[in-house]
């Protein structure tokens, strides 16, 4: 067996000893060595999703402003006291005009205490996005460190707000002249889709349901009685496929 010489170890760990000695705690360790970083916030996003996005298209027309709540998330315990946090819009990618395509918003706020979570109310508005193509019309947001809150988490700092006007002409329309709805028109589907709330995928659901077209003999009674909207319909037609009547 080989003899272990005790000064050299003796010098090793004097060594070692003298090393950590000398290390400067600084930032989120403290002198003892201890953990402690402020707490950090970050945008609350779907898995792999780093952006919002949102269409004013299916919406009635008379629905001009949109309430979104963008979602935050600090680490940790929950707030014992108010947390400010505060966020900058990053101007080399943003493309959306404050006054015009969103509404002046507070740029920064608190986490409530008791809560881990945040909202930020950001109101976008339609008026200004083009209905006929996407204007790839974006605000992004930027989180900046307080004094309460640090920002460590790079992919989580910074979020996308993508919103248009744009409604797609749904390829099925097509088929419905043969049942009386006539030519596609913008105004026409926009109606269509009130009775479904706005909801493209429950309009889609639907086709050719009982509901469908009690739903489509509502939006022609409401043309009927619009004649300055010009709206073209085969009523003949369209009162064969409709229940009750």
């Amino acid at each position: 067996m080989k003899t272990i010489n005790i000064s050299i170890l003796l010098g090793v760990f004097a060594l070692v000893f003298s090393s950590c000695n000398a290390i400067d705690y600084e930032e989120d360790f403290s002198k003892d060595g201890f953990y402690n970083s402020p707490q950090q916030i970050y945008f609350l996003t779907k898995a792999n999703q780093k952006a919002i996005n949102y269409s004013f298209g299916a919406k009635p027309i008379s629905y001009t402003e949109h309430k979104l709540e963008v979602p935050l998330r600090i680490t940790g315990q929950k707030a014992t006291k108010p947390l400010q946090f505060k966020l900058s819009i990053n101007k080399e990618k943003t493309t959306a005009v404050e006054g015009e395509h969103y509404k002046a918003f507070p740029m920064q706020a608190d986490v409530k205490v008791d809560s881990v979570n945040a909202y930020l109310p950001i109101t976008l508005l339609r008026n200004k996005l083009s209905a006929e193509k996407n204007d790839s019309i974006k605000l992004v947001l930027r989180l900046e460190a307080t004094k309460d809150l640090a920002v460590n988490f790079s992919a989580e700092r910074e979020i996308v707000i993508n919103f248009d006007n744009v409604l797609s002409r749904p390829a099925v329309w097509d088929y419905f002249g043969g049942v009386g709805l006539g030519p596609y028109t913008r105004v026409k589907y926009l109606k269509f889709l009130e009775y479904y709330d706005g909801d493209e995928a429950k309009w889609a659901a639907d086709i050719w349901q009982t509901n469908f077209f009690i739903n489509a003999w509502k939006m022609y009674k409401y043309f009927e009685a619009h004649p300055e909207e010009k709206q073209e319909f085969d009523k003949a037609t369209l009162i064969q496929y409709v229940p009750y009547l």
